[in-house]
């Protein structure tokens, strides 16, 4: 039901034509500058600020061409509110597990207590009356009430016959699979190790979650060794399990990082020798931990 609600709400925008009015209204605000004499950038931010107001409408009217369009397929009013949660917690991995240290440690090779007795924050979740006067979408709290206008007089026992749940979890699981590499590409390596982490609880021999750990790794450390990482991985404003990895990543020197990556590349590599690309991988990161200082023993 909350998938359809989401896919009738993109299906509004797409009959409503509202990319096209967003584009002509743009063009609109672009034409109004281009005519002044005076362009400084607070008329910068003014053009802005109509650009994000005038896409707000568009967000709200497709929630609520949407949420009538999804009750005139049948679907159950009461689980629409369900949406909305997914989009205050949407900042955060889909599951909120305890991170498992020990899947990057083997041997005497084991992370330092001060680490692993990290304590996470509770999860918050987005505000929900934020400002979002720069927005490009309203705030939770406006759409809630936008769709709460809408379903307000509908039932919500309708029973929905149901195809095969297990089908649908299978395809979700696939879908989740992605999110790791995904993380990776975006620089975003704490939630990238530490979603892969938790789906390889329930499919520990799957090389592509493996690598998507190995990456992440491997990427992180080529950034240290190179003074290249702006990002502190601050943890001040998180909160949530994630802050484990984050906080580990956090308390390494190039060399540590280094060596992590070594230690992870190398065990999977063993297991998978005729894997090219963990070939590739752990051929670098041999070249890049001599090359941080840190000789590991049993790898080179």
């Amino acid at each position: 039901s909350q998938v359809a609600f989401v896919l009738a709400h993109e299906i509004s925008h797409v009959k409503e034509g509202h990319n096209l009015k967003s584009t002509i209204q743009a063009d609109r605000i672009e034409k109004k500058k281009k005519n002044r004499k005076k362009q400084r950038s607070v008329q910068f931010d003014q053009r802005l600020l109509k650009k994000s107001m005038y896409s707000k409408e568009l967000e709200l009217e497709a929630d609520k061409i949407g949420a009538e369009r999804y009750l005139a397929a049948g679907y159950p009013a009461n689980e629409v509110d369900g949406v909305m949660d997914v989009l205050k917690y949407a900042d955060y991995p889909f599951t909120n597990e305890t991170f498992d240290y020990s899947i990057l440690e083997s041997g005497n090779y084991v992370l330092d207590d001060s680490v692993k007795s990290f304590k996470s924050k509770k999860i918050k979740g987005t505000d929900e009356n934020q400002d979002d006067s720069e927005n490009t979408h309203p705030n939770i709290s406006k759409r809630r009430a936008q769709v709460a206008s809408v379903l307000k007089n509908s039932t919500t026992n309708v029973k929905l016959k149901l195809g095969s749940v297990a089908a649908f979890e299978a395809v979700r699981n696939l879908a989740r699979m992605e999110l790791p590499m995904l993380y990776n590409h975006d620089n975003r390596f704490p939630i990238a190790i530490y979603t892969a982490a938790q789906q390889l609880k329930e499919n520990p021999n799957e090389l592509y979650l493996q690598k998507a750990i190995a990456k992440g790794l491997y990427v992180y450390a080529k950034y240290k060794n190179e003074d290249d990482y702006l990002t502190d991985f601050s943890t001040e404003d998180e909160s949530g399990e994630v802050q484990a990895v984050r906080n580990l990543l956090k308390s390494l020197d190039n060399k540590s990082a280094t060596s992590l990556a070594a230690n992870y590349i190398w065990r999977l590599y063993k297991k998978n020798s005729d894997d090219a690309e963990l070939q590739l991988l752990v051929e670098d990161i041999i070249e890049e931990d001599l090359k941080a200082g840190k000789y590991q023993e049993g790898i080179v």
